[in-house]
């Protein structure tokens, strides 16, 4: 099984803050759960962001490497 990754992580793959990735959240802009106050991502999930994109430029020039390292 793998480990999830928080909000933290995933907005230190994208290069955004942790609070823009639980906007974008709410938005449904990604994907993810929230449980309790945190909010939580499957890696997987978080990959396919590149190969399909996300609304923010910003999410679309990080390079797949960062998210695959961690």
């Amino acid at each position: 099984m793998d480990k999830l990754l928080t909000s933290v992580a995933v907005g230190e793959a994208l290069g955004i803050h942790p609070k823009t990735v639980e906007r974008m959240c709410r938005r449904g802009e990604l994907p993810g759960r929230k449980i309790g106050r945190k909010w939580f991502f499957h890696p997987n999930m978080i990959d396919s962001l590149f190969s399909t994109g996300v609304g923010s430029s910003r999410v679309q020039d990080v390079p797949q490497e960062s998210i695959s390292a961690r």
